[in-house]
């Protein structure tokens, strides 16, 4: 029975070490006239020594050494290689394996984006170890390749998109290989644009108005017409120093290489020209007036007071402004005038009803109060009395107008100081 296991044992160690040894290979690239490459794939149970291999056949081992190696095959056709590892034991193992050398065919073009309604430029890249046969275009994806042929040649599309555009390669040993690759037709930009503000020494405002694929970048460059620097901004602002017309160039360039250009002529409006005129001394007494006159070239006059017209009558001290207009255009300028407050009391008043000069005043008042006021006729008989005068006295005595003529007043104001004069009354 020991004898039995022992025999077992023998056989399935010996099965094991079989097993143990694993002999094989992959390749890649094998076109001929390429460096087709070899990788030593087996497993064995020993530590290997060497590796050697026959490339060509002629079983000799000296075509390579190690786990990598590189040939190149001259021909095509089946080649016999052979793998032989020796292991620390020295024994040796080989093993051979049948491969294929063909040949190698790349297809591939390039291709010159062109805008619409210029045809497009291909040009096959296209390599073979072989002998290319045959150039055949498919350009309208039909999955046909017969829309043209050769290694060179333009082609027209009928309008901007993106298409599906093939190349078939053959050889003259039959291998035949296709290839499709999306083909840009670019769309031709539309230039435009719009100007606003167009007055001499203002910023004009120029709005791109330009139609351009969403999917496109553009560039801008504008030419303002007056010898100035171009700029490259979408929507530029400019000064005219100068009023005329003005030949303004828009270029559109998209991403593709399209380009549209428009001109348009921008017409820089000159600013009304004007001044100002005043009646009189721009400082005057209270209760006196000033009329401001603008006269010059516009259309419009607008007073910072709110009045519009040519002219302004202005009664208070202050800064004024005045804003002219023409044609779109403004023009503004600013002026000053300085009020005197009037001092004393006045001696003489008309109350006849016509809103003007109705009541007896003691200017500016408020400054004063409060005022005690007696006012008596020529007999001495007193008309009007009041602690607290408030410029509101209009020449009655117990509600009946007093006839006209001249009247006395004794006025004191917290300032202590007595006053005495005459009024006259004029109805």
């Amino acid at each position: 029975m020991k004898k039995l296991v022992l025999a077992f044992l023998f056989i399935l160690f010996s099965f094991s070490g079989i097993l143990a040894q694993t002999l094989n290979f992959d390749y890649s690239n094998a076109y001929v006239g390429k460096e087709t490459v070899f990788v030593n794939k087996s497993v064995l149970s020993e530590e290997v020594i060497t590796v050697a291999w026959d490339l060509n056949g002629n079983g000799v081992y000296n075509n390579g050494w190690g786990d990598t190696v590189n040939f190149v095959y001259p021909s095509t056709g089946v080649y016999s290689v052979g793998l032989r590892i020796t292991v620390q034991s020295l024994e040796s193992y080989e093993f051979i394996k049948e491969i294929e050398i063909g040949h190698d065919l790349i297809v591939n073009f390039d291709y010159e984006i062109a805008c619409v309604g210029n045809a497009t430029s291909f040009i096959s890249t296209s390599e073979s170890t072989d002998v290319i046969v045959s150039q055949e275009w498919d350009f309208n994806n039909d999955g046909l390749f017969n829309d043209a042929s050769g290694s060179s040649l333009n082609f027209l599309f009928p309008a901007a998109g993106t298409y599906n555009v093939g190349l078939r390669i053959a050889t003259q040993t039959g291998l035949a290989k296709a290839l499709y690759r999306q083909v840009v037709v670019a769309d031709i930009p539309l230039a435009d644009f719009s100007a606003s503000n167009t007055c001499v020494g203002n910023y004009t405002e120029f709005t791109n108005l330009s139609i351009i694929r969403a999917d496109d970048a553009a560039e801008y460059v504008w030419k303002f017409g007056d010898g100035s620097d171009w700029s490259t901004v979408s929507n530029p602002i400019h000064t005219y120093n100068s009023p005329g017309i003005y030949n303004v160039t828009l270029i559109v360039n998209s991403s593709f290489g399209c380009s549209n250009t428009t001109v348009k002529n921008v017409s820089i409006k000159p600013i009304p020209d004007f001044y100002i005129e005043f009646s009189g001394d721009t400082v005057f007494t209270e209760g006196e007036s000033i009329t401001v006159n603008a006269i010059g070239d516009f259309d419009q006059a607008i007073w910072s007071n709110g009045v519009t017209g040519n002219s302004v009558v202005l009664t208070e001290g202050g800064g004024y402004t005045v804003e002219v207009s023409k044609d779109g255009c403004l023009n503004s300028a600013s002026f000053s005038l300085q009020v005197i407050d009037k001092v004393g009391i006045t001696n003489l008043f008309t109350p006849n009803g016509d809103g003007y000069n109705e009541y007896w005043k003691i200017f500016h008042i408020e400054n004063l109060i409060p005022c005690s006021v007696s006012i008596y006729d020529r007999s001495g008989a007193e008309v009007y009395s009041t602690t607290n005068y408030l410029n509101d006295w209009n020449g009655t005595y117990n509600g009946q107008p007093l006839p006209e003529g001249t009247y006395y007043y004794i006025l004191k104001c917290n300032d202590g100081i007595v006053k005495k004069g005459a009024i006259t009354i004029i109805r």
